[in-house]
């Protein structure tokens, strides 16, 4: 079950644009695709990420929220894989 500060920072920023997800629990902080040892953020999880200049301030992903650090993390456009049934 997500961390209930996490729910709470979440309904924060989950209707920014670009944003499609959220880790639900600490993870490590990715910087050049490496996690960084002795960091514990919320990881947003972006289509894209766009210069700070090129967003509204209502889509300004904050440095922190409820006290929790964000690590915003561009993983591309998601979309629903087909299932077969299992065999």
């Amino acid at each position: 079950m997500p961390d209930l500060a996490f729910s709470r920072a979440w309904e924060l920023i989950k209707d920014k644009k670009n944003v499609v997800g959220y880790s639900g629990s600490a993870k490590k902080r990715l910087k050049g695709g490496k996690e960084v040892n002795g960091t514990r953020v919320m990881r947003v999880y972006v289509s894209k990420k766009e210069p700070l200049k090129e967003l509204s301030p209502a889509d300004v992903i904050p440095k922190t929220v409820e006290g929790i650090e964000i690590d915003v993390v561009e993983i591309g456009d998601v979309k629903a894989q087909k299932t077969y049934g299992a065999h």
